[in-house]
């Protein structure tokens, strides 16, 4: 099994890990089939992606196959049940292995301090299985800054974002708690000085940096609307209502609608 140190595993791998983890009474990990960015992760490890140029970058069959792996993986008790997984909203507050129903999660490394605070020092940290060159890990922004055009304190809103983004006595106060600055100056600064929650995240940054892959396009206009349906659907597949086949045309034909 991985650690923070820089290690790899395969899909085949980490799906022996959780299912053997699964049989001793706790979920192997939270049913990651509920969030659409997990299902981005995946589509890039398969050499495709969320959206191309506005449009939708998979279709119903790259769905249906992502849903049929978690839907494997629930039946042996590997990933968690309906009843917590419905919960899931990437916050650490509605975390299923914050509340103790399985024994890891996916999330985005900058959640791992939360993670620490709620949870304990005895989690780790370690990269998302793969089979390829591809890992699917991307340096994505865990927070944008912006400045509404029509507002009238621009000179003051753009003064606090320098702060934010720029100022040391920010660094020092923020850490790693949104993950790693974007300015190396302060990101040398934070992860110079860093301890317990902070350090797990700079140490973990800085053992992946090789597997790390440049940003994912940005999601278009009808975007928001589709990761809510996506979620919405997965509740029904989850919970039987509609089938895995189904679910994943349906998310495409409702998705398909919301881009147009």
């Amino acid at each position: 099994m991985p650690t923070e140190k820089g290690q790899s595993w395969t899909w085949a791998q980490f799906t022996d890990a959780i299912t053997k983890v699964g049989a001793g009474g706790v979920a192997g990990t939270t049913d990651f089939g509920w969030a659409i960015d997990w299902f981005e992760v995946w589509l890039h490890q398969h050499g495709k992606s969320l959206y191309t140029e506005g449009k939708l970058g998979f279709d119903a069959g790259d769905l249906r196959t992502f849903w049929t792996l978690t839907g494997s993986l629930r039946d042996r008790k590997g990933v968690t049940a309906a009843t917590a997984t419905t919960k899931m909203d990437g916050s650490t507050q509605n975390s299923a292995l914050v509340g103790k129903q399985s024994a890891s999660e996916i999330n985005y490394d900058s959640s791992l301090t939360g993670y620490l605070s709620s949870y304990g020092a005895q989690l780790a940290a370690a990269p998302l299985p793969s089979d390829g060159k591809d890992t699917g890990m991307a340096a994505m922004p865990p927070v944008s800054f912006a400045v509404s055009q029509r507002s009238s304190h621009k000179d003051a809103a753009a003064k606090l974002l320098d702060f934010l983004v720029n100022d040391p006595a920010a660094g020092k106060i923020l850490g790693a708690t949104r993950g790693l600055p974007p300015n190396q100056d302060i990101r040398t600064q934070v992860c110079g000085a860093a301890t317990g929650a902070n350090k797990a995240v700079c140490d973990y940054e800085a053992a992946q940096r090789d597997k790390v892959g440049p940003a994912f396009g940005a999601w278009p206009t009808g975007s928001s609307a589709i990761k809510r349906d996506f979620q919405r659907t997965y509740d029904d597949v989850i919970f039987g209502r509609i089938s895995a086949a189904d679910g994943a045309e349906r998310v495409v034909q409702n998705a398909e609608h919301s881009l147009s």
